[in-house]
């Protein structure tokens, strides 16, 4: 089986990943969202300036 590695990018640690988060009334509404582009998630990462980034990988 070939194995797929998405990431997400935050300004917190993320413990346990919830389709609870997000904003309700943003794009894509609630949910926990991934990629399979690295410098996507970066990107979310790290667009608060202030704020520490982190990319979890799985």
């Amino acid at each position: 089986m070939m194995k797929l590695i998405v990431y997400h990018g935050s300004d917190k640690i993320i413990d346990n990943p919830s389709h609870a988060g997000g904003r309700k009334f943003s794009d894509f509404g609630l949910g926990f969202y991934i990629t399979t582009n690295i410098e996507m998630a970066k990107s979310w990462a790290s667009r608060k300036k202030e704020k520490a980034s982190y990319i979890l990988m799985s």
